[in-house]
Parts: C-alpha cells; structure tokens; sequence
C-alpha cells in the first residue's frame, strides 16, 4: 500500500453494497491501478531483443495444494480407529494397540515418547510432500526480470515487470525478501515515458514512469522501484537523496518537498458498468525534457 504521502485518485464507497463489490474485485485482483512516478536516474527504455521469454520467465509460482499431509492428532486417530476395527473382528491386539483404544489425544501429549512417534510421522508426511513438489528447503531470494506483455493502449511495448518478496521489519520500512525473512511476493509493472530533470537550480536526471502494482503489500512500489536501481525522488523512507543522509552532499539543493508517486488512473470494473477515475499529472511542471 502506498497511499501514504501519495495524491492522486481515492475511492470511497457511498454505501455498504459499493463497497462489497469494490472490495470483491479488490480482492480478486480485477481492478487495474497504475501511478504515476518520478523516478531517480534515467531508467533504460527495454529493448525487445533483451526481453526474457515465457520459457525463461522466474516469476514465482503458485504453491501446489497441500494434499496427503496428516496432523499428529490425525495419525493418531487412524491409528486408534485400526485398533477399534481389529477388535471388532475378533483379532489379537497388541500392547500399543490395547493402549491405544482406551486414550484420547489429549493422553498421547502427556506421554512425550508416544507424541513423538506422531511428531515423526507428520513430518515424513510433509518432507514426501515436498519432495514430491520439487519445493527446496529454503526460499531462494526473487530476482528482477522484463518480459513483453501488452500495454493499456493495445500496443505491443517492452516493459519491465519486477518481481521481489517483501518482508516486515520491526518498524515503519519494509525489506528485500530473504531466505531468513520469506516474506510475500509480489510483482509491479513498470512502463519507461520518457527522460527529463527535476530541479531548478540543480537539474536532477529523472525517469517518468507508469507503476502498474499487481499485488497491494506495503511501500511495494518504494521498493520495487529502489530494486531497479532508481528509487522515487522525494521518498524519504528509501531514498538517501531526500531522507537527510549526511552523506548526502548535494541534500539541500537536490531534495524535493513531498514524494513523486501520483495515483493517476483506476478502472473498476463492476458487473453493470466500468468506472474509470484519472486524476490530473501534477508533474507535468517539474519535470522538464
């Protein structure tokens, strides 16, 4: 979410059945969302020959369904349920199975040797699992890649589409996901406008971009666009140039007085009819070509 020091476009809902349908297609990611940005630097325009195909595409992948894991509670129960059937046949029980009919779960916790036993078996269950899945033990970090896909205006354009976990940190920022800190993923699409400067005195080189968010974490389009190399200009949380570093030299004539993320355009699209808000650039006067 960056809606934090972020102007532009704001939905309200003017009553509880708006904001059920808002909401519904919030969640099924059906609303498309794209801000406006000044970014440091100027950001290469993707060429086509350099863009990373389907086949070679490391977007993260949707984790497979758990199926065939059991709790311990729940070997447990298929365990004492075999000894119920066993004597009911009349068969001869042995002393774990004789145990087994007169206790509950809450028994088996009591004795640590038998809880174990369970223990164990749940965990070969989940290792199969995964084995199975092709899942590794850890999560390797998510790396930034382009690949082509359509813009808004029907045109086929190069366009970069970044894909980076975010992790909670124990105050206001977020981080980089990291086999220690997983975190959640994410992905932003990033389109290349054009390159200029900001600044007066100083002219600052500048990149105005469209940020197509395709999840909603926190500071995602702060860190997203950081990972690129060109943080946003005015970001005071991720950016060295306009939070006061004091090895930032050039901070007084370089900083800029709010942060350049403008939410500019949002489309929803609700069953009897799409609604589309856009809000005006409020750049078009910084930001000199």
């Amino acid at each position: 979410m960056e809606q934090y020091a972020t102007s532009g476009v704001l939905c309200v809902a003017r009553s509880k059945q708006a904001a059920a349908a808002a909401c519904k297609l919030f969640a099924e990611r059906k609303v498309t969302k794209e801000y406006l940005a000044l970014l440091d630097g100027h950001v290469p325009f993707p060429n086509a020959s350099d863009v990373v195909r389907d086949s070679d595409d490391e977007r993260p992948k949707k984790r497979p369904k758990i199926t065939g894991i059991k709790s311990p509670s729940g070997h447990f129960e298929v365990a004492k349920r075999a000894a119920q059937k066993a004597s009911m046949r009349g068969e001869k029980l042995t002393s774990e199975q004789e145990m087994l009919l007169s206790m509950r779960w809450k028994d088996v916790k009591r004795n640590k040797k038998m809880h174990q036993v369970y223990v164990d078996l749940n965990a070969a269950d989940i290792a199969a699992w995964k084995s199975n899945n092709g899942i590794q033990a850890k999560k390797q970090p998510q790396k930034f890649r382009s690949i082509t896909t359509l813009s808004l205006d029907g045109g086929k354009r190069p366009v970069y589409r970044i894909y980076g976990g975010l992790a909670n940190t124990r105050g206001f920022r977020m981080q980089f996901a990291t086999p220690e800190s997983p975190g959640r993923p994410c992905e932003t699409e990033m389109e290349v406008l054009e390159h200029g400067y900001v600044g007066e005195k100083n002219r600052r080189p500048a990149s105005r971009v469209i940020l197509r968010p395709k999840s909603g974490r926190r500071h995602q389009l702060r860190l997203h666009s950081l990972g690129m190399g060109h943080p946003i200009i005015g970001d005071a949380t991720y950016n060295v140039r306009d939070n006061g570093d004091e090895e930032s030299g050039d901070k007084e004539e370089d900083a800029m007085p709010r942060m350049m993320l403008h939410a500019w355009n949002l489309i929803l699209p609700f069953q009897d009819k799409t609604r589309t808000a856009r809000a005006p650039d409020p750049f078009k006067d910084l930001f000199i070509t």
